[in-house]
């Protein structure tokens, strides 16, 4: 737990307010069920982006930085396991999605397999994505009980809180606009991470110094099959995944939605390895500190009170939003596939 100044309370109260309100007000784009599933096949680049960045959650950030604490480099694969989801989506899946004019992955399924293979991945996935959302709501609870000391109750009902927030009100538009804002308070925020965590090491050849090259310095350094199959699970599950494969049915035609997922696969490798990097100088300057809090720590106690505080609110940004995603993603798949087309056929909007 750290003693946070009034400034830093100001910082934090501002930001998340902040990111509340652009929550809230994308509300008024929202004028019927496709406006909130799909953006109304309306959305932009930077929209998409905004989307597709909720792949740097929980686990590409708070999870990156604890598996390099324990494990070493590896733990980069997180991140760039969502590069190359992002990659594969622009390349093979953009097109088919895009131009099918369907909203759902049950719905594209049962196109061709019909209504028995639509009901069976509607309850599936959505049950796969249930589970996934208490991944961010423990990462939540890791970063709120490292900065403020709160207890898990608590703070289960904070992140919960937070995660309506992001998309009850806008739905895809909700999602997309606060991805931009968390993404440049995220990117502003690492590329100070890794500057520090370089200076710290004292560059690249102290990193060498500091760790022996195998297994720390190795992206494989829990074994080749054991970290690849890790990197192979990553992109399985993107791929399947409503939230991420919603970023193709939502963009304004395939050109955009390539255009965004081919910079959405530039910018998210990045991210786990500065998270990784992060968690090793911790290892190194903390070993006994616990390995979940590394990557919060190290940004409270090195990148200064401001900069540092508000790394960890991207952090939770990062993580709520995923969390948000995820849900937005379920309550779609409820409605229009179990229920407006499987228990009340030919629902009303």
């Amino acid at each position: 737990m750290y003693n946070l100044s009034l400034l830093q309370i100001a910082v934090i109260v501002v930001t998340m307010g902040a990111v509340g309100a652009v929550g809230i007000l994308s509300g008024g784009r929202v004028k019927d069920s496709r406006d909130y599933a799909i953006s109304g096949q309306a959305a932009g680049v930077p929209l998409l982006v905004g989307m597709h960045m909720g792949i740097v959650g929980g686990a590409a950030t708070v999870g990156a930085s604890q598996m390099s604490f324990e494990y070493g480099l590896s733990g980069a694969w997180l991140a760039i396991g969502g590069g190359l989801a992002c990659l594969a989506m622009g390349l093979f899946y953009a097109s088919p999605l895009r131009e099918s004019g369907v909203e759902t992955i049950p719905e594209f399924i049962g196109r061709t397999h019909g209504t028995s293979a639509m009901a069976v991945t509607g309850m599936v996935s959505t049950l796969a994505m249930f589970i996934t959302v208490f991944g961010q709501v423990l990462s939540c609870i890791a970063l709120l009980s490292a900065t403020f000391g709160m207890n898990a109750s608590l703070a289960t009902v904070i992140s919960v809180g937070l995660m309506i927030t992001h998309v009850f009100f806008g739905g895809a538009w909700g999602a997309g606009l606060v991805g931009i804002f968390k993404s440049v308070l995220l990117y502003f925020t690492l590329a100070v991470a890794g500057v520090v965590v370089l200076r710290l090491f004292g560059g690249f050849a102290g990193i060498k110094n500091a760790f022996p090259e195998y297994p720390w310095l190795s992206l494989f350094g829990r074994g080749v099959a054991k970290d690849l199959a890790a990197a192979l699970s990553v992109v399985i599950g993107l791929l399947s995944t409503q939230m991420h494969l919603q970023v193709m049915f939502a963009g304004r035609d395939v050109a955009t939605c390539r255009r965004a997922s081919f910079i959405a696969a530039v910018l998210i490798p990045p991210t786990g390895f500065v998270c990784a990097l992060a968690g090793m100088y911790m290892r190194m300057a903390q070993p006994g500190l616990d390995a979940s809090h590394a990557l919060p720590a190290f940004l409270l106690d090195y990148l200064g009170p401001v900069i540092g505080v508000l790394g960890v609110v991207s952090l939770l940004l990062a993580v709520v939003g995923t969390g948000a995603g995820l849900a937005h993603s379920m309550s779609i798949i409820v409605a229009k596939d179990i229920y407006g087309r499987l228990l009340k056929k030919n629902a009303a909007d």
